[in-house]
């Protein structure tokens, strides 16, 4: 239901409108009211009421966003933690490999250089090539590439020529 202004004299229309209006009234006809305003779940609700409801609504928004940016965490979280078991672990092993064969190399060049010290040196040899072994199992059990397994098949063939000759 509208309103007419009284401030000016209104258009023939409008007082037809009207007149139709008051009659249907009259007549015990009350106007159709438009559909969005019949089914407008605040229309008898107080004020206090409304800004409860649009308190709740928000507040269940602001649950869900966060629920959401939980679930993105966690799955951030465990594709890292199989980065990190996958590749970052494989690495440390590789540089441990690495540091063990440096060791070795200085263990051989020292019982060159001071005779004496060459059966000591030998067992440290021995231990060293024990321990790469061992990391060594570790790593080729791992999944590994195409490319990442190739590699790893010729650092065991270089690996087990380098252990003969020592």
């Amino acid at each position: 239901m509208g309103f007419l202004s009284v401030r000016y004299k209104p258009s023939q229309e409008k007082i037809e409108a009207a007149s139709r209006l008051y009659r249907d009234i009259n007549q015990g006809r009350m106007p159709q009211t438009p559909l969005l305003q019949r089914i407008n779940p605040f229309k008898n609700i107080t004020v206090k009421g409304r800004v409860i409801s649009v308190v709740s609504l928000l507040s269940v928004a602001l649950l869900l966003v966060g629920a959401m940016g939980l679930y993105g965490m966690n799955t951030a979280n465990k594709n890292l933690r199989t980065v990190y078991q996958d590749k970052a672990a494989a690495v440390s092993e590789l540089r441990q490999i690495d540091k063990l064969m440096m060791q070795n190399r200085l263990q051989i060049i020292n019982s060159v250089v001071t005779p004496a010290d060459a059966a000591k040196n030998a067992d440290e040899v021995e231990r060293n090539i024990a321990r790469i072994s061992e990391i060594w199992k570790g790593f080729s059990q791992r999944p590994l590439s195409q490319e990442d397994s190739g590699i790893a098949q010729q650092y065991a063939e270089k690996r087990g020529r380098f252990v003969q000759e020592a």
